[in-house]
């Protein structure tokens, strides 16, 4: 009897993992017939490969750079679900861990979450570290089908990767970004070491920290400014090249370094003249220790930039950690490799510096700092939708641009709805505006998609800018203004020769005496701050104030005759 319940328990043990596994479907990225991997420099070469160098590389480069080009240093993969509980099971080549970084740190993948609004939440995780290395991420939330971005190992090399959600789960990869990346070129604190996990190693928290697409070419032992590196890494078109090099050129006298770093300057120019080149200095984390190599390679640092400014060479830059604070006991793990909190201080010291060359000015926090959305994704994908406005851009540059939320994105059948279709057709079209809109878009949302590119690339006559209706559910009006006239001011810097007019928010119903109060102050506020405004709402109200409704199609947007009324003070 106890040999039967022992082949039935085990048969039924069986048959539960079968069940179990028939419950989980599996998305194997490599196998997908588009690219998926995001921040990889040579995407069309790679594909799907978790690699960071192609194969032509093998041989060219030194032994040393080629095999740490194979650890998936930087890489992630971003997805979207609504799946209670997301599984990752993967292998690696490598030995799980070394001797100064953890089986995480090493070998580990790291799952982030962003939120509807598009605030970045961390994410606990179960784990087992065998042959097969399992990963899984329990109590999400299955209200929207939300975007999750999974970094990979830092230190190891992916031979074989799956994601796994429940079946009634959905499940969507996004495709990579449109961005030119930040490329950066450095040394094993580049690579992420050591850092505990892949998501905070500082070239990720960049890349979370500005949302922008951040190539890591860190390769630990190495990153010496070699020739032959240089070369490779400026066939990537880059918004800019970082060289975090000086920890690993120690080695050589100053002269050596003088000479390295100028001839990588000349090897990204000749390629990328219009591309920024930034040189960062030598911390030495303020240890008397390394106070002799910091010094010697910031000057040598320092001829280097006089003689390429001598020689011409334009947008080359450095970036100064004197002052900075770093310490050893503090931020390093033993005087030169970063821990967590080291890697936060670097990475925000490099957001800071690098968002005047990107042209994303710092609003700080709040309505004024710029975050994706992603409120209604089923109604439309708000990610995809930015990249077809890139794309369309670089394709058919527009002559005019309209940035709005929904009011503007309805307006024209810009893929959602067409209450205005006939209106747009007889007065934009004929002026060759771009319907820039985007439903549930708050005035940080705009400005984040000014700051990724939207109205880059071509030279507007004019833009319209239609901002702040859904900010009035969660902001004062204090905010609203300060969050209308900082989005304002950062479109300027996009379209410096551009004519920026602001249209007033709409009337809606019942918040129809708060938005005329609050339409006075942005009135005022634009136009002391030198742009054009517009107030078209009146035209939509009863005689005693409140929103005339045969004009709309709710309380908030207005019908194919709502729009006639308002289209002439618009394009007035």
């Amino acid at each position: 009897m106890r040999l039967k319940l022992s082949i039935l328990t085990i048969f039924g043990l069986m048959m539960g993992a079968l069940h179990s596994s028939a419950q989980i479907k599996w998305f194997n990225p490599a196998e997908y017939d588009r690219p998926c991997i995001q921040q990889q420099g040579f995407q069309s070469e790679l594909g799907n490969s978790y690699h960071r160098l192609p194969d032509r590389f093998k041989g060219r480069v030194p032994t040393l750079v080629w095999q740490k080009s194979t650890n998936s240093s930087g890489l992630a993969i971003h997805f979207y679900t609504d799946a209670p509980v997301i599984h990752v099971r993967y292998t690696v080549s490598g030995d799980l861990n070394s001797p100064d970084m953890s089986t995480i740190g090493t070998s580990g993948c790291d799952l982030r979450y962003i939120d509807p609004n598009g605030i970045w939440r961390d994410l606990a995780m179960n784990y087992s570290f065998a042959d097969t290395i399992k990963l899984s991420y329990h109590g999400l939330d299955t209200s929207l089908q939300h975007e999750y971005r999974l970094y990979l190992p830092l230190y190891n090399t992916v031979e074989w990767l799956e994601i796994g959600v429940p079946v009634k789960s959905s499940f969507k990869v996004a495709a990579p970004r449109e961005e030119k990346p930040i490329v950066i070129y450095g040394t094993s604190i580049c690579q992420g070491g050591n850092t505990s996990r892949a998501g905070n190693s500082w070239t990720n928290l960049l890349s979370q920290y500005l949302d922008w697409p951040v190539v890591n070419f860190g390769f630990d032992g190495s990153g010496k400014m070699e020739k032959e590196v240089i070369e490779a890494i400026r066939e990537v078109k880059a918004s800019v090249y970082v060289l975090d090099n000086l920890y690993n050129l120690t080695e050589f006298p100053v002269q050596e370094k003088v000479d390295r770093i100028v001839r990588a300057i000349h090897i990204l120019k000749e390629r990328r003249p219009e591309t920024p080149v930034v040189i960062a200095g030598h911390t030495g984390h303020n240890s008397p220790s390394h106070a002799a190599q910091r010094d010697s390679s910031n000057k040598a640092v320092a001829t280097a930039l006089d003689i390429a400014v001598k020689e011409g060479l334009k947008d080359v830059y450095l970036l100064s950690f004197e002052g900075l604070g770093m310490d050893s006991e503090g931020s390093t793990v033993e005087g030169v490799h970063l821990n967590d909190y080291g890697m936060m201080e670097l990475a925000k010291v490099y957001t800071d510096y690098l968002r005047s060359l990107l042209v994303i000015p710092d609003g700080g926090e709040g309505i004024t700092h710029e975050v994706t959305q992603r409120r209604m994704p089923q109604y439309y994908d708000w990610q995809e939708r930015h990249t077809e406005i890139l794309r369309e851009n670089s394709t058919n540059p527009p002559k005019s641009v309209i940035l709005g939320d929904s009011i503007i994105h309805y307006w024209g059948g810009a893929s959602l709805g067409d209450h205005g279709i006939d209106t747009w057709n007889e007065r934009f079209a004929p002026l060759s505006y771009k319907n820039l809109g985007m439903a549930w878009d708050n005035i940080e949302n705009i400005l984040w998609r000014v700051n990724h590119g939207e109205i880059d690339g071509f030279e507007a006559e004019t833009v319209l800018v239609e901002a702040g209706s859904n900010n009035t559910d969660d902001n004062s009006d204090e905010e609203i203004v300060e969050g209308v006239v900082f989005l304002l001011k950062s479109i300027r810097l996009h379209q410096p020769k551009s004519r920026i007019k602001y249209i007033a928010i709409l009337p809606c119903y019942p918040d129809e005496d708060r938005i005329r109060v609050l339409n006075k102050k942005l009135k005022k506020a634009v136009l002391k701050a030198g742009f054009e405004y517009c107030d078209p709402g009146p035209a939509l109200l009863a005689k005693r104030g409140a929103i005339n409704r045969k004009y709309f199609v709710d309380d908030a947007h207005p019908n194919k005759e709502g729009y006639r009324l308002i289209i002439d003070d618009i394009l007035k």
